[in-house]
């Protein structure tokens, strides 16, 4: 009886599995690309994709992807900017650009002041145990230092946006690996953490 009960289930799962496999691709009822050089050196450049998709509801929800490139071998190089993504010391780097996101968004975008020591109320998780995680996406570079994007809703509400930002070189350059730092600019310490704004 198990026996057959068994296979009954497989031969289910297996024409429901036809069926679905079968149907066309849905279609959202709005979806569009936009695509664009953000970043070049002589040795590197850096390409933004934004993809905005609307499948109904209060509002749509845009996926970006920042793509870094060595220029002489022409491979993707996101996951080899830092030796350690995870590593502690990131944790005040990544609080600073998030304060410098918020200062410039939250008056532009909402209409109202920002209070650096109110950090916690603009993002959904606790900045003062320290345990701010990095962005799930991989780092980008720019011209003047290292970008960080947090997607929608990944540590902030929707309207917030996506909150990123871009930490000097100077900054980075113990977190970096020895490739990357062979790729970028000379370090200029004149700079400071940079937001970047849709």
């Amino acid at each position: 009886m198990k026996k057959h009960l068994f296979w009954g289930a497989i031969m289910v799962g297996v024409l429901y599995g036809t069926y679905f496999l079968s149907l066309p691709p849905k279609k959202h009822e709005e979806q569009s690309i936009n695509i664009k050089k953000v970043a070049q050196t002589d040795k590197f450049y850096t390409i933004r994709k934004d993809e905005y998709i609307y499948d109904g509801g209060a509002h749509g929800y845009t996926i970006t992807r920042w793509n870094s490139f060595d220029k002489k071998t022409k491979v993707q190089i996101n996951d080899k900017i830092l030796n350690d993504r995870k590593d502690e010391r990131l944790n005040d780097l990544l609080r600073q650009g998030l304060i410098a996101y918020f200062a410039k968004y939250v008056p532009l975008y909402g209409g109202r002041e920002f209070e650096p020591n109110k950090l916690n109320e603009e993002i959904l998780v606790d900045v003062e145990e320290g345990n701010l995680p990095p962005p799930k996406g991989e780092p980008f570079l720019m011209e003047k230092g290292v970008g960080f994007m947090y997607g929608q809703y990944e540590i902030s509400n929707y309207a917030n946006g996506q909150p990123a930002f871009v930490v000097p070189y100077y900054l980075m350059q113990p977190y970096m690996s020895a490739e990357i730092l062979a790729l970028v600019e000379p370090i200029k310490y004149d700079t400071e953490i940079e937001p970047i704004l849709p």
